[in-house]
């Protein structure tokens, strides 16, 4: 399914997600930087949060802001290994779902390209295929 922006993606999505347990969108603007879009707890396998991100022009890429790649390390630093990106890459000739485990978020600051990201995508997450 394509998608017009990271609001539509949600909105593509949440009801898969559901079905694996809670999920709440949280950005609203009044929470603090870097916090990711997605909070979720997945039945029999625990909290998680999902950063989303969408690409529709190769040109411009995804951006992963600097507070978004600290609250990731930060997290991973105190003991949780489940924080992610759901990044879709949706470009005219080619659309994909990808999911990008938090510790991957220093080379992905540094490198917009959706190809590059695409390389650091996990076949799935751990829990849920899209």
């Amino acid at each position: 399914m394509r998608y017009k922006n990271e609001t539509a993606l949600w909105h593509g999505i949440k009801r898969e997600l559901r079905k694996h347990g809670k999920f709440d969108r949280i950005e609203t603007g009044n929470t603090s930087l870097g916090v990711p879009d997605i909070d979720g707890y997945i039945t029999g396998f625990g909290a998680i949060k999902i950063e989303l991100k969408h690409c529709k022009d190769e040109k411009k890429g995804f951006v992963l802001r600097p507070a978004q790649h600290r609250y990731m390390q930060d997290r991973i630093k105190a003991g949780d290994q489940n924080v992610w990106i759901l990044a879709c890459l949706d470009l005219p000739n080619r659309f994909e779902m990808l999911w990008i485990h938090g510790h991957e978020t220093l080379k992905l600051i540094k490198n917009s390209n959706p190809l590059f990201w695409s390389s650091l995508s996990h076949e799935t997450a751990p829990f849920m295929k899209f």
